[in-house]
């Protein structure tokens, strides 16, 4: 590395490096909480298709926020993420019709849509749930709620979604 010394315009000397260039250091930095929501969707989906439900999916996300030392504040982001899709989606009559349709709670699709992953659930709020959405055909399975609406019955895990089949979330 050479450094030459050079004048700029007000008389002053300053040190340029003339033989290094500096190149940009990129870094790739993911959410924790998606990369926490990824571990848990990865291990859900290579689960068999006679054992997966809305116990087994809010064990996977329980088991994977466990690592963070911190359920309840995970839990709390997750609920947030979930309130940005709804945001998102709530506005839009024809999710409205098909949601009313189907007989899904927008509010427990959008816990189950931020499950699927960043990418997903960036589509989902694309597209809303058109049929180029990712979830256009599996609709069916986001119709039960799979977390609980309390933090605390989260980190509880006291909680079974199988017993609250008809609890509604409110953003």
């Amino acid at each position: 590395m050479n450094l030459s010394i050079n004048e700029n315009p007000n008389g002053a000397q300053v040190a340029s490096k003339d033989s290094e260039k500096k190149t940009p250091k990129t870094k790739v930095f993911k959410n924790i909480d998606f990369k926490t929501i990824a571990e848990a969707s990865r291990g859900f989906n290579l689960c068999p298709a006679d054992i997966k439900c809305n116990d087994v999916k809010k064990s996977f996300l329980l088991n994977a926020a466990e690592k963070l030392h911190d359920e309840q504040k995970f839990h709390g982001r997750y609920m947030g993420l979930a309130k940005k899709v709804y945001d998102s989606l709530k506005d839009r009559k024809s999710v409205w019709d098909e949601c009313e349709k189907r007989g899904i709670d927008l509010g427990v699709l959008a816990t189950h849509v931020v499950f699927l992953g960043q990418l997903k659930m960036n589509k989902v709020m694309k597209f809303g749930i058109s049929e180029q959405s990712p979830i256009y055909n599996s609709l069916h399975l986001f119709s039960e709620p799979f977390l609980p609406a309390d933090p605390q019955d989260f980190v509880n895990k006291s909680w079974k979604p199988s017993e609250h089949k008809d609890e509604v979330y409110s953003f």
